[in-house]
């Protein structure tokens, strides 16, 4: 809600959107803070919560974007994990020099997560080929790419034992190191109803294959915890 992103900003702000989430019969939200790089992850919550708290509607939390990392932010996460409630932090792994984090920045980042106990999400998305119309977006974003980014942050995320949540899964070829992770660590992450997983996919973009919401749904229906 009003979140000012790469040039744009969201259309609808804290009252309208969880007014229209009641509306929905949605009575809670979770909306998260992205701190400019270099700057204070407290700062940018408590801006994020004073905006918030006058206009909403209904039940809300927040979570954190790590854009930079540094012993500062280290500490930050620790202060907003044990005295603010924050448990899930949001990695970009894409948006060179503005939100991204580099492996080594991405593995103590989880390692903090491990540390404190919160989740670590991984946004996956490409830079640009060079293709800027709106007609490149699928064709300047291959599955290999998502699919590359998707397998790094699962390993870098076993290798601390952190839990992860992907999102924007648009392909099988994302889709199998997800499930194979699954396998692994025992963590289901996927909420079973595709109509409700959906809601939060935006990018990389839809792909022509019809068959890939159906894969991964029997991906989700033949997988056992253990």
């Amino acid at each position: 809600m009003e979140l000012a992103f790469m040039g744009t900003k969201a259309v609808d702000d804290f009252h309208i959107g969880t007014k229209a989430a009641l509306a929905g019969g949605t009575t809670m939200i979770l909306d998260f803070v992205i701190p400019q790089r270099g700057t204070s992850l407290l700062e940018a919550y408590d801006r994020w919560r004073d905006t918030a708290d006058a206009k909403v509607c209904c039940d809300y939390s927040l979570h954190v974007a790590v854009t930079w990392w540094s012993d500062k932010v280290k500490k930050e996460m620790e202060t907003l994990a044990k005295e603010k409630g924050v448990n899930s932090f949001k990695m970009f792994m894409a948006y060179k020099d503005v939100f991204m984090l580099q492996d080594h920045e991405l593995y103590a980042a989880f390692s903090q997560c491990k540390e404190i106990g919160a989740i670590a999400q991984g946004a996956k998305k490409m830079l640009s080929l060079g293709i800027t119309g709106p007609e490149g977006h699928e064709l300047c974003r291959p599955e290999e790419v998502e699919a590359e980014a998707t397998q790094r942050a699962i390993t870098i995320a076993h290798a601390v034992n952190c839990p992860l949540y992907v999102v924007h899964v648009m392909s099988k070829s994302a889709a199998k190191p997800i499930a194979a992770g699954l396998g692994t660590d025992g963590t289901h992450y996927w909420h079973k109803d595709w109509a409700h997983a959906a809601k939060f996919v935006m990018g990389p973009p839809l792909r022509p294959d019809p068959s890939t919401p159906g894969y991964l749904m029997d991906l989700l229906a033949k997988y056992v915890e253990p």
